[in-house]
């Protein structure tokens, strides 16, 4: 998957690997705000999004990195077959609109209100601007 490159670009494979079994863990962790995934729906909710968003800490032990909160956005014209996106996706289609769908944000108990969904938010906010050409917000 593309997300599969841009972490293997960072990372060696094995790294990679382990980055979305945390991000499949943290999500898994937060049932039921957020529905329960495997790491082959992952995979394919991460081949249907417009953008996956990682945010990264340092390990309380200082051996690398872990997940500490992900954004998972989906973007007009996408297959993806949740109620909710095929309900926003039939309200945009009517007005013509450009849209992105928020399906789920997570962030690790441990680091909730440092500003890690914020900061995830934020770049969102920045990248949608950047990217889509009818985006207000």
């Amino acid at each position: 998957t593309y997300a599969d490159k841009v972490v293997a670009a960072m990372t060696d494979d094995a790294t990679a690997a382990g980055l979305w079994q945390q991000v499949l863990d943290l999500n898994n962790r937060n049932i039921p705000a957020c529905s329960e995934l495997t790491m082959d729906s992952l995979t394919q909710l991460v081949d249907w999004a417009w953008t996956v968003l990682v945010s990264f800490k340092p390990s309380p032990s200082n051996e690398g990195l872990y997940v500490a909160g992900f954004l998972i956005c989906v973007g007009a014209g996408s297959p993806y077959p949740s109620i909710n996106y095929t309900y926003f996706a039939q309200r945009h289609a009517e007005t013509r609109k450009t849209f992105l769908y928020i399906d789920r944000v997570n962030v690790d108990e441990g680091v909730k209100r440092q500003g890690v969904g914020y900061n995830m938010y934020h770049c969102l906010a920045q990248l949608s601007l950047q990217s889509l050409p009818d985006s207000q917000t």
